[in-house]
């Protein structure tokens, strides 16, 4: 039995609907990407600790990001069940260390099966200060401890970014925002 024509006409203005739509995604997409390498080209923050340096990025709202610092050496081998180690000098003789991508959560219990992006090896620090905030900038420091108790609960995505930008907004005391998702004793 053919399809009626009216069917047919419904169909052929929501698939050009459909299209239309479609391009316009696709072109949103691609000027977002584009801006996002416009905005990298400039130099990136560098965070210098004591055992290494670290390159970060600025985000669109004028907040560095530095994503997985190591706080101590990694809780494997012979450092399991002990108490944290300071982590060690970076011998990197090839400039600062990216610091742009999360780090494995935690292992947790209450898990069915292994979930991807979950290790041992998770004793890591996200930070974001405002790009304008400087040594003497009283800016308030945020902890964050993700709960969950060990749980299936952990989500190393929290970004810390619009509590700093809103922070160098005011000068209330602290140096610089600190979101410390991952915690093991």
């Amino acid at each position: 039995m053919p399809i009626p024509c009216h069917f047919q006409h419904l169909w052929l203005y929501q698939s050009a609907v459909y299209s239309v739509i479609m391009i316009f995604a696709t072109l949103l997409i691609i000027s977002s990407l584009l801006s996002q390498t416009t905005s990298a080209s400039s130099p990136p923050p560098i965070a210098n600790l004591t055992y290494a340096a670290f390159s970060g990025l600025t985000l669109p709202n004028s907040v560095n990001q530095f994503l997985g610092l190591p706080y101590a050496q990694p809780p494997i081998g012979p450092f399991r069940w002990r108490s944290p180690s300071p982590p060690l000098p970076s011998s990197s003789g090839s400039g600062p260390i990216p610091a742009t991508e999360f780090k494995p959560i935690c292992l947790g219990t209450g898990v069915a099966y292994p979930t991807p992006g979950q290790s041992e090896d998770c004793l890591y620090a996200n930070i974001w200060a405002p790009a304008n905030a400087t040594s003497e900038s009283r800016l308030p420091v945020w902890v964050f401890i993700q709960g969950g108790g060990y749980n299936a609960l952990s989500n190393y995505n929290w970004n810390g970014s619009e509590v700093a930008q809103r922070s160098g907004q005011s000068d209330v005391g602290g140096e610089k925002l600190m979101n410390m998702q991952k915690y093991k004793e």
